[in-house]
């Protein structure tokens, strides 16, 4: 049995259980049958967008990251952008990583957690060795909606954050 969340699925099996405000219902559904609407509950979700800036030697801007994510809410979300080397255990990643977790609005004000990491492979002088450097921020605070706050996250390295 699965326990289902979305806004409109074909069934591929044959049972299922549905949550619907704190009650189980179950019933037998025929492959290919589509659930009722009514009976799906809708997670409230929250849009989040970061950009995530680092100025470089010449003095210019980059834009490293700009996702814009769609997460539940209390429910924990997941951007990469980057890479990760080959055929190494535990696996090396670079790039740019936003996890974290948004709560409910509550006075206007949205609760917000996040860690954004940033790394990149570095020339390793040892053979049969990998390398990443990374930095990583956490950040917990509230901001209202359609608010962009701007955080910084080292000395050549900033956030924009907006919750719509």
């Amino acid at each position: 049995m699965k326990r289902l969340a979305l806004a409109s699925i074909v069934l591929v099996f044959t049972c299922a259980t549905v949550s619907v405000a704190q009650k189980t219902y179950k019933k037998t559904y025929n492959y290919g049958e589509q659930l009722p609407q009514t009976a799906i509950r809708k997670s409230p979700t929250q849009i989040l967008t970061v950009k995530v800036y680092e100025k470089n030697a010449q003095d210019k801007e980059r834009i490293l990251a700009n996702p814009t994510i769609n997460a539940v809410v209390d429910r924990e979300f997941t951007f990469v952008a980057g890479g990760e080397i080959p055929d190494t255990q535990p696996l090396l990643t670079y790039g740019t990583t936003v996890s974290g977790t948004i709560g409910n609005n509550v006075e206007s004000k949205i609760s917000l957690s996040l860690r954004i990491s940033v790394g990149e492979q570095i020339p390793s002088d040892a053979p049969d060795f990998d390398a990443v450097k990374s930095q990583s921020v956490d950040l917990r605070g509230k901001i209202a909606a359609n608010e962009t706050k701007t955080i910084q996250l080292g000395e050549d390295l900033w956030c924009d954050l907006t919750i719509e």
